[in-house]
C-alpha cells in the first residue's frame, strides 16, 4: 500500500496569510476547516494510505533545526499545502510550485486541475498548466535532495474574501479531489448519511391485569365497586364484564345466577298489603309486565283476597 504525506504549511507560532476582515489565517483554515474534511475522505481510501504531518508544528520550522523535511520518512509522495497572501485583496488563482530539476508528473498537473477547479490559476502560470518551477524554498530543496516526490500548493488567496469563501463553502469536496490527485485512487465508497431519526412507534398502553372472576365477586359483594349503574361503569371501565360479573354475585348470594322469581300468590299478596313498589293502575301493569308476570292473573288473586 502506498502512502502519501500531507503536510499543512506553517503552524505553531506562525500563522501564515492573514485575512483580518474575515478573522482568518492560513494556518488555523488549513487545520480547522480543511484538515477534518481532508482525514474524511483518506479514511475511504482502500488501496493508499494517507499521513499528516504533527499539526502542532511548523515544518519549516523544523526544518530550519535541521529535522522537518530531514527526517520524515520515505513515502510515495509529500504534499505541503498552502494559501496565498497579496496587499491586493482582488489577487486570486493558486499554483503547484514543484522544483526547477523535474518536471511535473501526473499527480502534480492533477492537483493543478483541481485547484484550477476551484479558484483558477494564477496569473502567471496560466500558461504552464499551473505549474511554478522554484529553487528557493527551503523544504523544497531538501527533499529534491532526498529524490523524494514533493509539491507545495497554493490553493488559492486567504486574503480575497470571495475566494477563500468559496474554497470553505466548497471544502468538502475540494478536500476529496485533492486526496483522489494526491494518491491516484478514486473513492467510490461514501460516507454513509445520517439516518434521519425515527420516531419510535408509539407503546400500547399496558391492560391492568384483571381479578379472576371469584376475587372480583367477593370484591363487589364487599362493597368495594359500588353499586347500581355506577359500579357497571367502573366494571366495564376496568375491563370486566358487568353482567358475568353480577350474576356470579347473584349465584353466590341466592345460590343461582338469576334471582329466583317469586309465585303469583306471593306478588298478589304483595299488593294486597302495599308492598313491593308494583303501583297501581297502569303503573302496576307495567310493573308486573316487565318483571314477568301477567298482570290479569295477578289481579284476578288480589281481587279474590279482598272478597
Amino acid at each position: 500500500m502506498r502512502e502519501h504525506l500531507i503536510v499543512l504549511g506553517h503552524g505553531a507560532n506562525d500563522p501564515g496569510g492573514v485575512n483580518k476582515e474575515l478573522g482568518l489565517n492560513e494556518r488555523d483554515w488549513n487545520r480547522k476547516v480543511l484538515l477534518p474534511a481532508l482525514k474524511k475522505h483518506a479514511a475511504l481510501l482502500e488501496n493508499s494510505k494517507v499521513t499528516f504531518y504533527d499539526i502542532t508544528k511548523d515544518m519549516y520550522q523544523q526544518s530550519q533545526l535541521g529535522k522537518g523535511a530531514y527526517n520524515t520518512p520515505k513515502v510515495a509522495s509529500v504534499t505541503e499545502i498552502h494559501e496565498d497572501a497579496s496587499s491586493n485583496k482582488t489577487a486570486t488563482g493558486g499554483h503547484v510550485i514543484i522544483s526547477t530539476g523535474f518536471n511535473p508528473d501526473a499527480q502534480d498537473l492533477a492537483l493543478a486541475n483541481v485547484i484550477k477547479k476551484y479558484a483558477g490559476w494564477w496569473g502567471s502560470v496560466r500558461n504552464t498548466q499551473g505549474i511554478n518551477k522554484r529553487d528557493n524554498l527551503l523544504n523544497l530543496n531538501v527533499y529534491a535532495k532526498r529524490g523524494q516526490n514533493y509539491r507545495l500548493l497554493e490553493l488559492g488567496f486567504i486574503t480575497n474574501d470571495k475566494e477563500i469563501q468559496s474554497l470553505t463553502k466548497n471544502v468538502d469536496t475540494l478536500a476529496k479531489e485533492l486526496i483522489q490527485a494526491i494518491t491516484g485512487e478514486k473513492i467510490t465508497t461514501s460516507t454513509k448519511p445520517t439516518p434521519t431519526p425515527v420516531a419510535p412507534k408509539p407503546v400500547a398502553p399496558t391492560k391492568p391485569k384483571l381479578l379472576s372472576a371469584t376475587a372480583i365477586r367477593d370484591e363487589v359483594i364487599a362493597g368495594k365497586w359500588g353499586s347500581g349503574q355506577d359500579r357497571i361503569n367502573r366494571l366495564t371501565k376496568a375491563g370486566y364484564n358487568a353482567k358475568k360479573v353480577q350474576d356470579d354475585v347473584n349465584k353466590k348470594l341466592l345460590g343461582t345466577t338469576t334471582p329466583k322469581k317469586k309465585t303469583n300468590q306471593v306478588i298478589a299478596n304483595e299488593i294486597y298489603r302495599g308492598i313491593g313498589g308494583w303501583g297501581n293502575g297502569t303503573t302496576r301493569v307495567t310493573n308486573l309486565k316487565k318483571a314477568g308476570y301477567d298482570p290479569v292473573i295477578i289481579q284476578n288473586l288480589v281481587n279474590k283476597m279482598f272478597k
